[in-house]
């Protein structure tokens, strides 16, 4: 394989970069839209990596494909419907997403190196501390969810930890399970409850095998006691936190109590609760092709103006979301790409577990796909959301390869394309 040329590489550090920095809550306004860094740096590596590449190693994929098909399917009506520079926007959106799609697929593999996910965990773990200090700064010893997008980084940077364990990018010792009990302290400090049961699983997924139990207990055991002491310094903060998670539906969080003067029990569970229940009127209304597109926080909004402001905020669940704004013809259109994915995942892991006994692709699968879901179970639209769900849609053609690779084991030629992450 001949070596990565300057352009190859300045593509691969820039699509690390965009991935790592996805959460950083830094938006750049323009006469076009808001813009990220994941925005621009896609934009600025989209053509570079196009012009390094030959039209015989083009790389598409059916995962891609299905996902024009659904932003068509989703923003094209909406986009006619209203002005021009609204269309704009959109339009600029889809092609920003189709090209990440498109640069995934086709950057050099050789590019990549171990330095690169080095890079990715600085960059992820600068977003948390600078989030942890300026809350603390500010008088916030727990709770760390005032910043908007740097709280997702509490269940994801664990996962890219897990996927580096796993890979064996990262070794198997004392010290990254001490790590790992950090990463605990800190998801009950921050107040994200869906990290807290993304992270048990993805911690079932990298310790819980037959080669690292020892390190599995280790970090079970460092994180109770640090959790303990930390609940009894906090005065039980810990264990409320954990105890939030399964008390089910808060009668306090409701709308109208809260309209009446009483005090919510979760600011966040009541602005969901209300936010699932537009989207269900907006569901019944036009069940099959949906309300349009924005239409959940619009109704809200307009029909609720006199309700407290962080009432009236996007649906927190993208799929109900889905539902109200496209209808059952839109959420068939992206549950189409996601159970293929599931699909091949399962019928990629028998295959490689049959040839060598591999368990790495799975495993990382499951690292990769548990917090994207929570993610999407709990979060409103937006960039962040349409760059993991087209992931998803493009992991059945990345991972297989990644993991064979990371195996030293060679896996038959798929169909599909496949990058292999390099030694």
């Amino acid at each position: 394989m001949t070596a990565p040329s300057l352009t190859e590489r300045a593509v691969a550090a820039g699509l690390v970069l965009a991935l790592a920095g996805l959460f950083s809550g830094l938006t750049a306004n323009t006469p076009l839209g808001s813009l990220k860094p994941f925005d621009i740096l896609i934009m600025l590596i989209t053509v570079p990596c196009l012009a390094s590449k030959s039209l015989a190693d083009f790389k598409i994929s059916t995962g891609l494909l299905l996902m024009i098909v659904f932003y068509l399917v989703c923003t094209v009506p909406s986009c006619l419907e209203n002005d021009f520079l609204y269309g704009l926007r959109r339009a600029i959106q889809v092609m920003i997403l189709v090209s990440f799609g498109v640069v995934l697929l086709n950057v050099n593999p050789a590019a990549l190196t171990r330095r690169h996910y080095v890079l990715a965990l600085a960059v992820m773990a600068c977003i948390v501390a600078v989030n942890v200090v300026w809350h603390v700064a500010n008088g916030y010893l727990t709770d760390w969810k005032r910043l908007g997008d740097p709280k997702s980084l509490f269940i994801f940077l664990p996962a890219c930890v897990g996927v580096g364990i796993v890979l064996k990018v990262l070794p198997r010792n004392a010290l990254t399970a001490a790590i790992w009990a950090l990463l605990c302290v800190l998801i009950l400090m921050s107040g994200e409850r869906k990290a807290l049961p993304a992270f048990f699983l993805i911690s079932l997924a990298v310790y819980l095998d037959l080669n690292s139990l020892r390190g599995f207990a280790l970090a079970v055991v460092a994180g109770l006691v640090v959790v303990i002491a930390g609940d009894i310094v906090l005065d039980g903060y810990v264990f409320r936190r954990i105890e939030s998670i399964f008390a089910g539906s808060d009668p306090r969080n409701d709308p109208l109590y809260i309209l009446q003067g009483g005090i919510p029990a979760s600011l966040s569970d009541a602005q969901r609760k209300l936010g699932i229940q537009v989207a269900t009127q907006l569901f019944h209304d036009n069940p099959i092709f949906g309300s349009g597109m924005e239409s959940t926080v619009n109704y809200a909004r307009s029909h609720f103006s006199n309700y407290p402001k962080f009432l009236t905020g996007v649906a927190h669940n993208e799929f109900w979301r889905v539902l109200a704004e496209h209808g059952i013809f839109g959420m068939t259109f992206m549950l189409i790409p996601m159970l293929r994915t599931l699909y091949l995942t399962a019928m990629d892991s028998i295959t490689l577990y049959r040839l060598n006994g591999q368990t790495t692709y799975p495993r990382c699968m499951l690292i990769i796909l548990v917090p994207i879901a929570a993610y999407m179970w709990s979060e409103g639209s937006g960039v962040e959301m349409f760059t993991l769900i087209m992931l998803v849609a493009l992991l059945p053609d990345l991972m297989p390869g990644i993991a064979a690779r990371a195996q030293a084991h060679t896996r038959p030629v798929s169909r599909r394309a496949l990058v292999a992450l390099p030694a």
